[in-house]
């Protein structure tokens, strides 16, 4: 249930980050992209379900389920995907300016942040103990 439930959120976060929030930007820079994004949709496809990969990864590391944990995972997370994802795409590529990557990184955050908190809200909720507060 976590993994369809981090899916679907990865997916409806994914879309209003890159299509609602960021959609004009790439406008701006779509001349100097390699590709038309609706041809390769498929492979934000398997992005969002190997991303939704790290609910196993939570399920081994979490101890308390707790909001905090939940939390503090998400972080971790998104610092090791957001960081290596985003800055290999700067690197590789002179249309994307800094100023995107740096935008990636921050939604990217709160987007595994979120992620993290319903994963310990999920957990919480299995094991039958009241939800925590910070």
């Amino acid at each position: 249930m976590s993994w369809f439930l981090i899916y679907v959120l990865n997916s409806l976060s994914g879309y209003f980050i890159h299509h609602v929030l960021l959609g004009n930007t790439y406008k701006q820079i779509a001349s100097a992209l390699h590709a038309d994004v609706k041809d390769r949709l498929w492979a934000f496809i398997i992005i969002s379900i190997s991303s939704s990969f790290f609910t196993f990864i939570y399920s081994q590391w979490r101890r308390s389920a707790t909001v905090t944990e939940g939390l503090k995972f998400g972080l971790f997370a998104g610092i090791w995907i957001t960081f290596s994802e985003y800055f290999s795409a700067y690197a590789s590529s002179d249309a994307i300016p800094l100023s995107l990557t740096i935008e990636w990184i921050v939604l990217g955050l709160l987007q595994s942040c979120f992620a993290g908190y319903i994963l310990a809200l999920i957990y919480n909720y299995r094991n039958e103990k009241p939800v925590p507060t910070f």
